[in-house]
């Protein structure tokens, strides 16, 4: 459970953090350690998190800006370390440049390739001008040992994460993504696994559609369910 903050902070002149206004750009330690904290908290690690560990690798985290179009982590990158959003948009490219997601203030990209050194899974670019929060992968690492059962390929079902390397296995997590999207539909529910799969087998899998398509129009026959994995729709 995230903890509640009540600190009391003094700068140099006496004044409490909390009255400072941060500067376009920066980010307050209070700010920081709430994100780094949901961050790390989110990351399949054995043992539980301590707040001086959390604390302490917040005050190492750093602040980066990005220009529109930026492409800050390029698929087959080495590792650099986990970026937190803090404002703008982020967008996860597959090899083609097809824009496979977008991620939200406060979500994270990077960590695959720190948590299991592969090289980056995909590329991120900057939509707009974005400020994110830096950990290095030095400070991850130091951190603590992950999870045995949580491989690599049980993470991208964790996170709805579309299969856009070949170091994964795209039928799996695939497989596993749908799975778990249709357990919340209460038709499918009771379902055991192996008709789950099926079913999956029936349908066109994971279709991605770029920002401000269009689904289903007035008028359509209502012969298809279609679930939404990730993303908004209106």
């Amino acid at each position: 459970m995230p903890r509640i903050f009540f600190r009391f902070l003094l700068l140099k002149n006496d004044l409490p953090l909390s009255l400072q206004v941060p500067k376009p750009g920066e980010i307050s330690e209070v700010a920081k350690i709430q994100k780094v904290e949901r961050c790390l908290l989110t990351l399949p690690f054995v043992d539980a998190l301590s707040d001086e560990t959390i604390d302490s690798v917040a005050k190492k985290a750093t602040v980066k800006d990005f220009a529109r179009t930026t492409t800050f982590i390029t698929a087959g990158s080495e590792a650099q370390g986990i970026y937190i959003l803090v404002e703008g948009r982020v967008e996860i490219l597959a090899n083609d440049e097809t824009v496979m997601a977008e991620i939200d203030v406060n979500d994270f990209v990077g960590e695959v390739s720190v948590l299991y050194g592969t090289p980056a899974t995909a590329s991120v670019r900057a939509e707009s001008q974005t400020v994110m929060l830096f950990i290095d992968k030095n400070t991850v690492k130091s951190i603590g040992k992950l999870k045995r059962e949580m491989h690599i390929n049980q993470w991208f079902i964790t996170r709805k994460y579309l299969p856009t390397s070949k170091l994964v296995d795209k039928q799996l997590i695939t497989e596993g993504v749908l799975s778990d999207a249709l357990k919340n539909v209460p038709l499918f529910r009771d379902w055991c696994q192996a008709s789950m799969i099926e079913l999956i087998k029936c349908t066109d899998g994971i279709v991605v559609y770029p920002p401000h398509s269009f689904i289903t129009y007035t008028g359509d026959p209502g012969h298809e369910v279609i679930l939404l994995i990730k993303g908004k729709y209106v």
